[in-house]
């Protein structure tokens, strides 16, 4: 049996060994507390992230789906494009990074390269959401927000509570639900 191969804009790359003064210069970077990657590198790194269709939004996306619920997704007519919009109980869910939206979790830790930027980052970050939530919730929506530590790392929940507690928040009073790894819901 011949093993089928991906065509070539397809396939992913594995990054090539280092060696001689390029990892010295890798190691050296790391050493004094830079990034270990050349900027390019980083620059490539970070272009492959998505905003969109991540992981758990997509986890959160078809145990909601599975039970029933429908519901729009990223609508621009809201503050923020929220992630999973349900109209008929005007309730929006934001499924939050925990790194890039700076949860206090295990998985939320800053890196220790360029600290600076990324405290600036995150910050930002925190600070948009906080204004995006306050208008979401004066145009009248309720929202939710799931950490990514609830349904991944070692403090989770699993999908299954996840889902389980955002229907019973649907079906409620209340105005607002964080759902994270630890236990310790808002």
């Amino acid at each position: 049996m011949t093993k089928r191969r991906l065509p070539k804009e397809l396939e992913v790359s594995s990054p090539k060994p280092l060696a001689g003064s390029e990892a010295a210069g890798h190691y050296a970077r790391i050493a004094q507390g830079r990034d270990p990657l050349t900027p390019e590198q980083r620059s490539e790194n970070m272009r492959r992230i998505k905003s969109r269709n991540t992981k758990p939004e997509l986890l959160v996306r078809r145990a909601l789906h599975a039970r029933g619920l429908r519901f729009r997704l990223h609508d621009r007519s809201l503050p923020g494009k929220p992630d999973i919009v349900l109209p008929k109980w005007r309730a929006v869910i934001l499924v939050h990074g925990c790194f890039w939206h700076g949860h206090g979790c295990h998985m939320g830790v800053l890196p220790r390269t360029n600290a600076e930027f990324w405290t600036e980052k995150i910050s930002a970050n925190r600070r948009r959401d906080t204004v995006q939530a306050a208008q979401l919730h004066a145009l009248g929506w309720r929202v939710a927000v799931v950490w990514q530590c609830a349904l991944a790392g070692r403090n989770r929940k699993g999908i299954d509570d996840v889902a389980n507690i955002l229907i019973d928040w649907l079906y409620g009073r209340s105005e607002a639900l964080s759902i994270e790894g630890n236990g310790q819901d808002l």
